[in-house]
């Protein structure tokens, strides 16, 4: 997952190789507070399931670590302070159904996937 969020920040490439290129050329765009504290968080959450493995517990490692990191984001004003990005104000409750904007040309696109999908799923 944390590799999808990367290569998803990069420009659009055709090859693997390219993605990696990019990667490496843009390293130096990189805001090294956002990732010492992702680092930290990924080795705490690796923490947290390597005790819940040998101690048997049930401890919700995410959920630790998302509030520990808002915590800390808060109570350290990480945002002005280290230049880490903040999410910001997240809107409550769901968004109001509507229907996606569907054209003739979006339909035909869809044809060939759809007759795919059809197809595996009368195979298995």
């Amino acid at each position: 997952m944390c590799l999808t969020d990367v290569t998803t920040q990069l420009p659009r490439t055709d090859t693997f190789e390219d993605t990696v290129y990019e990667l490496f050329t843009h390293l130096h765009e990189t805001n090294l507070w956002t990732l010492l504290a992702s680092a930290a968080a990924l080795l705490l959450l690796y923490a947290i399931q390597l005790l819940n493995r040998k101690k048997g517990w049930l401890v919700p490692g995410p959920l630790i670590v998302v509030a520990i990191s808002t915590i800390l984001s808060f109570t350290l004003d990480l945002e002005h302070i280290a230049n880490i990005a903040i999410v910001g104000t997240i809107p409550e409750g769901l968004p109001k159904p509507v229907f996606p904007a569907f054209s003739f040309t979006d339909f035909i696109n869809i044809i060939p996937t759809a007759f795919s999908i059809s197809l595996i799923g009368m195979s298995s």
